[in-house]
């Protein structure tokens, strides 16, 4: 029986959040009080919500709230107005304009997480 291969990308998905790759990208700091960010904060649904990178959009128009949702549950992404979508890795892909194997390599020195990720999976990197 074959036992499923767990690898670098499945560590990130494990071991790191999407709303600490966003604040970090987003150069954002988290304020304890009332659940608030910078530009990030917490809907009234549990949502994590931002302006959104990809459209330069501040506030949805339907809503009058940052178009940008995060959901935590699955490490997700997904803007309404302009409908970009994904993981973590999909946002750094994105924001950077570069590969996979460069946006899990760069989430993981952004967060400073290098001494946390096993060595087998590092040498997935190089």
């Amino acid at each position: 029986m074959n036992t499923p291969k767990f690898g670098i990308k499945d560590y990130i998905f494990r071991a790191i959040a999407i709303k600490d790759v966003v604040i970090k990208y987003a150069q954002l700091k988290f304020v304890e009080e009332g659940k608030w960010y910078s530009s990030l904060y917490i809907d009234e649904n549990g949502c994590h919500r931002a302006e959104c990178w990809f459209c330069n959009d501040g506030l949805s128009k339907e809503n009058k709230v940052y178009s940008l949702a995060i959901n935590s549950t699955n490490d997700t992404f997904r803007c309404v107005e302009c409908k970009a979508s994904g993981t973590m890795i999909d946002y750094v892909m994105k924001v950077e304009q570069c590969d996979e194997k460069t946006a899990m390599k760069n989430i993981i020195e952004s967060l400073n997480r290098e001494d946390d990720v096993p060595k087998r999976f590092l040498k997935e990197l190089e």
